[in-house]
């Protein structure tokens, strides 16, 4: 177990952190050591938190403290994209 408390391998450590880097699941997988042919369907195992329910946990924790850090929200950046599209219009 990880200082942070995620029981994770360190291949889904280094997706998670790949993950909220890119939010590319394939890439994030490749980086974390996953066969590049493989990549794409492991990726899909991982965010789909079957199996891998404490991947998905970390990703969502990782997610919420970004947008704790950085005050922003799926409604802020939407509303912004709705005013921007009215001032191009």
């Amino acid at each position: 177990m990880r200082k942070d408390g995620a029981d994770l391998t360190e291949k889904q450590a280094i997706f998670v952190k790949e993950y909220l880097i890119s939010l590319n699941g394939t890439d994030a997988a490749k980086k974390a050591g996953y066969s590049p042919r493989i990549a794409h369907s492991q990726a899909n195992r991982l965010l789909k938190g079957k199996e891998n329910s404490k991947v998905l946990e970390a990703i969502n924790k990782g997610m919420a403290k970004r947008e704790k850090k950085l005050g922003i929200t799926a409604d802020n950046v939407l509303a912004n994209l709705i005013l921007a599209a009215d001032i191009a219009l």
